[in-house]
């Protein structure tokens, strides 16, 4: 699980890499998650950064991909940031703020949703969680 710095891409590109440095020392087949707060959009620029998604580019090119887009099949993703505004929240003229990927390598993705409050309900973080349901093995 990571948090990735919200104003820097080249931070946030850095943050990939220490990641993905980590993982060259492990078995290829195994199986990883990769969640966090990525404060960036795979898809669509932010408001912090120039439209760069090379953060996201990193995980695809080590064989990552968003368990959330593969199985929901939506484009542009809907918000996962919200800035405690929950459905009230309109995202600004960079596009979507999906910006917390679940990402999977060697996994099967069952389900993914992103978890959205009861709208009259407080909204405890600026962040809808977004879930995951994966499997090792092939299921029919």
């Amino acid at each position: 699980n990571t948090h990735l710095d919200h104003i820097s891409e080249p931070a946030r590109v850095r943050g990939a890499q220490v990641i993905l440095e980590v993982l060259e020392g492990w078995s290829p087949q195994t199986p990883i998650i990769i969640l966090g707060d990525f404060n960036s959009s795979p898809y669509r620029p932010t408001s912090h950064a120039a439209y760069t998604p090379r953060t996201f580019g990193l995980f695809a090119e080590a064989g990552f991909m968003d368990a959330y887009r593969s199985v929901a099949g939506i484009w542009p993703p809907p918000a996962s940031f919200h800035n405690y505004e929950g459905e009230r929240y309109v995202p600004d003229r960079y596009g979507t703020w999906y910006i917390d990927w679940p990402l999977t390598r060697n996994l099967r993705v069952l389900a993914a949703e992103i978890l959205r409050h009861r709208s009259e309900d407080a909204p405890v973080s600026d962040h809808y969680p977004v879930e995951a349901v994966v499997t090792y093995t092939d299921v029919a």
